[in-house]
């Protein structure tokens, strides 16, 4: 993620399900991580899988969205 963070200028999302026997693919909006400076690694990490899986829970039906269910 780290990686991620410092080399993409925009990231596409996209949510990958399957329904009925079939694989479903709903692609986002490309959207530009903004991290602000001075995160730890770690931190980074954890902030950049925050956003781009709240991006491709958008994506997903509501039933499948889990811990990312938004409110």
């Amino acid at each position: 993620m780290h990686l991620l963070s410092q080399s993409c200028q925009n990231v596409i999302p996209v949510g990958v399900w399957t329904a009925e026997g079939r694989i479903n693919l709903k692609f986002g909006s490309p959207f530009q991580l903004e991290i602000p400076p001075g995160l730890s690694t770690h931190e980074c990490d954890k902030l950049v899988g925050e956003i781009v899986l709240h991006h491709i829970a958008e994506l997903l039906p509501e039933e499948l969205r889990g811990a990312w269910q938004y409110s």
